[in-house]
């Protein structure tokens, strides 16, 4: 019997050995999860704050371009990072700059024969294709002509009567009554393969001039009366579209009736419907951003002004809906329209019809 009190010491003594070495042999890492140990939740708690940061990271970037993506007027991909609220610059609401054709113009005035002969000659870049015609809208020629290729032809649906160049030839003369020079700068139409195309070049302008013609009364006498005609510069620029300090937009604006993805098609040539009151918004580049202006809707003939403005770069949207092609013969890379002082920039528009539905 004396042996027992001293096995119970020895069974203690090797049972609390035993918790000791179970103790010393935890994890120095802490608890597992499901114990609910103070080290694991703090753990968890950080791992949800590195989450939550890196959503914040992405948001602000998806944010942080105007009023994010899409959220502007529908048309764009919400990521051009201008702050306007145009919704980006999709593909469909680029200006594209026209092709490189212009016209040069030259202008001989004969003070004998009170005349001038004007001569106009369509010019392509290198890399442009050879052009085969020439047109001079009756509405760019300010005085009267008498001789030349004065025949007049159909204009565009709309627009003005045109002079046309003979044969496949892009060089067109003019005999003018008066005198006129080549000065400012207007719009002429050239046709390379098969396609029209815009060709900017210098504009007419009417001077004095002196006309001598016999009234009824003074031919029984053989008297002549003199009559001085003064003739005011061509009337290209609406009255106060223009100024010396500020400059003018011009958009014309087509519906094609048709949808198209063709390389190389003729916009000019086979979109002449006018698109009347269809709004487009004016915006320009203060610096930092686009800031709004103007928003208007074009008239009957399918044609909007926004004159009188500074010297700048300027985005032309649609606010509803989208064209399918715009161009015009003053833009940059970016497809913003450029105005100059004294100048008229001229954008041309084209819807196309609605895709059918998939």
């Amino acid at each position: 019997m004396t042996n027992a009190p001293r096995s119970r010491r020895w069974a203690a003594l090797i049972a609390a050995l035993l918790i000791v070495i179970a103790l010393v042999a935890v994890p120095a890492t802490g608890w597992p999860a499901s114990s609910g140990a103070p080290g694991v939740a703090a753990s968890d708690h950080d791992d949800d704050e590195d989450k939550n940061k890196d959503d914040e990271d992405k948001d602000d970037k998806d944010g942080g371009n105007g009023n994010g993506n899409g959220n502007g007027n529908g048309n764009g991909n919400g990521d051009d990072g201008d702050g306007d609220g145009d919704g980006g610059d999709g593909d469909d609401e680029r200006v594209t700059a026209t092709v490189a054709y212009s016209v040069d113009v030259t202008c001989d005035y004969d003070d004998d024969d009170d005349e001038t002969q004007c001569d106009f000659a369509g010019i392509e870049a290198d890399d442009a294709e050879e052009l085969r015609r020439i047109e001079v809208p009756t509405d760019v020629v300010c005085a009267r002509a008498i001789g030349g290729d004065n025949v007049v032809a159909p204009g565009r649906p709309g627009r003005a009567k045109v002079y046309r160049s003979r044969g496949n030839r892009p060089e067109l003369t003019l005999i003018l009554a008066g005198e006129v020079s080549a000065k400012g700068r207007a719009t002429y139409w050239v046709t390379a393969r098969g396609s029209t195309f815009p060709a900017s070049g210098p504009g007419l302008v009417c001077g004095a001039a002196t006309a001598a013609e016999p009234t009824a009364a003074a031919r029984p006498t053989g008297t002549t009366t003199t009559i001085q005609i003064e003739l005011q510069p061509l009337p290209t620029a609406i009255p106060n579209e223009l100024s010396d300090s500020q400059g003018a937009i011009l958009v014309e604006a087509f519906d094609c009736g048709t949808q198209t993805t063709e390389a190389g098609f003729d916009w000019h040539g086979r979109c002449t419907a006018p698109l009347a009151e269809t709004e487009l918004a004016l915006s320009v580049w203060d610096g930092a951003a686009f800031e709004p202006g103007e928003t208007e809707a074009t008239g009957a003939d399918g044609i909007l002004r926004f004159g009188l403005l500074d010297p700048g770069r300027y985005r032309l949207r649609q606010p509803q809906g989208a064209w399918c092609h715009a161009e015009s013969d003053r833009v940059d890379a970016e497809g913003d329209v450029l105005v100059e002082a004294g100048q008229r920039s001229t954008v041309w528009v084209f819807r196309c019809a609605t895709p059918p539905a998939k």
